[in-house]
């Protein structure tokens, strides 16, 4: 649960809660004890810096865990999802679609 609560803390300090009906963001309570295994944001309000922080959460004692992040353009679950990454220590793989609006390097 040590790394559910450091994803926890960093975006609900950037977005607020991720629980109720306008949550711009919403995580998958980990239960087996493999760390969060999905995020789901609102494309526009994503903080992109916060990708090299989930990184760095994701080094060391967490370095075996991965982040599968689905973003959506209003709406959580609203339609299909515009794009999605895949975040570890060292990698992230990213959908064409999500380049430009993540602001990253091609």
């Amino acid at each position: 649960m040590e790394l559910t609560t450091k994803i926890d803390d960093l975006y609900r300090d950037k977005l607020g809660p991720w629980e109720g009906p306008d949550a711009d963001w919403w995580h998958n309570m980990d239960f087996y004890g493999d760390g969060v295994r999905a995020l789901r944001f609102v494309l526009a309000k994503f903080p992109s810096d916060s990708i090299s922080a989930v990184a760095q959460h994701l080094s060391g004692r967490h370095d075996g865990f991965s982040m599968l992040v689905w973003f959506w353009e209003r709406e959580i679950e609203e339609g299909e999802p515009v794009g999605g990454l895949w975040l570890c220590a060292r990698e992230i793989l990213v959908t064409r679609s999500l380049v430009a609006p993540l602001k990253l390097a091609a």
